[in-house]
């Protein structure tokens, strides 16, 4: 009976490697709501995801009204983002003022864990070098 089941093993263990190299090229899912923080600006807006694969698009909502959201997250769990402002900065006088709403485009970096993200975000175009801490949860 031992020897019958000998050839299964082999098999078996390649069946595992495989799962386990699936699971670790397969990128978590986003999709949803979070609740972002970005304390240096007081601001608490909420990113609206819609994944597909390892991209997603989604809207930005936050007292300057909706703007576009495309990233990716990889295998690691390290998201990349782009919001793109320029619209919510060109529509306020002040803002058009000081900042040349053409540059206007944050840039987001971080890491997922569990049902939170955390890491930096900068508008390299218009301040160069400097970055923000970020933060968001999942809204259950």
């Amino acid at each position: 009976m031992f020897l019958r089941s000998w050839p299964i093993i082999p098999v078996a263990a390649t069946v595992l490697s495989a799962s386990v190299a699936l699971a670790q090229t397969t990128p978590a899912n986003l999709s949803g709501t979070w609740q972002v923080s970005v304390p240096e600006f007081h601001r608490a807006p909420t990113l609206e995801i819609i994944q597909t694969g390892d991209t997603f698009t989604g809207t930005w909502r936050g007292p300057m009204g909706g703007f576009p959201v495309s990233g990716s997250i990889d295998a690691k769990n390290q998201v990349k983002f782009t919001v793109d402002f320029r619209a919510g900065v060109a529509k306020i006088p002040q803002m058009a003022k000081k900042i040349d709403a053409t540059k206007a485009i944050g840039q987001f970096t971080g890491t997922l864990k569990g049902s939170k993200m955390e890491g930096t975000a900068a508008v390299p175009e218009l301040e160069a070098g400097r970055t923000t801490a970020w933060s968001a949860e999942a809204v259950k």
